[in-house]
C-alpha cells in the first residue's frame, strides 16, 4: 500500500472556541477546543476542532477529535479523528506522539475525492503550548 500526503493540520487550544461535537457519541471527556489551519497542495483553510480523550494508563490516552475545515475556496469539510497519544520521551513529558485514522465528509463536489478513502495521521502535541501538528496521508488509489 502506498500513501500520499494530503495536508497538515496545525491546531492550537485557545480557550475561546465553542465545542465542536462529534457526529455520534462522545468518547471520553472534552479536554479543550480550538482553532487552526489546514495546509496542503490541494486543500487550504481554517479549522475549528475539539479534543475528547479517555485516559487508558499513565502517559497513554485514546483520542476523538471532531472538527470542520472551512477551505479558502468556500467549502466545508467535516472530520472525525480517532487515535491514540502517548508520552514517548521521559525527558520531555510535555510531548505526546499520536497516530490514528481520519474520516472526512463533505457535501461539496470539489472535495468528494476525500470521502470514502482510508486516511491515516501521525503527529505530536506539545502540552506546554497547547499546539499540535498532524500530518494526514491517504491510500493512493490504483
Amino acid at each position: 500500500m502506498e500513501l500520499t500526503h494530503l495536508f497538515d493540520l496545525a491546531l492550537r487550544y485557545d480557550g475561546n472556541t465553542p465545542e465542536c461535537p462529534p457526529p455520534g457519541a462522545k468518547e471520553g471527556r472534552l479536554l479543550e477546543s480550538g482553532e487552526g489551519s489546514a495546509e496542503g497542495a490541494l486543500l487550504r483553510g481554517k479549522v475549528r476542532w475539539s479534543n475528547y480523550e479517555h485516559n487508558l494508563a499513565p502517559g497513554l490516552c485514546r483520542l476523538q477529535i471532531p472538527g470542520v475545515i472551512q477551505t479558502d475556496d468556500g467549502a466545508e469539510i467535516q472530520f472525525e479523528a480517532h487515535g491514540h497519544a502517548m508520552q514517548s520521551d521521559a525527558l520531555q513529558p510535555n510531548l505526546w506522539a499520536s497516530a490514528g485514522a481520519f474520516l472526512l465528509t463533505t457535501q461539496n463536489a470539489r472535495y468528494s475525492w476525500l470521502v470514502n478513502r482510508p486516511v491515516v495521521w501521525t503527529g505530536e502535541f506539545d502540552a506546554n503550548n497547547g499546539r499540535a501538528l498532524y500530518r494526514l496521508y491517504a491510500q493512493t488509489r490504483p
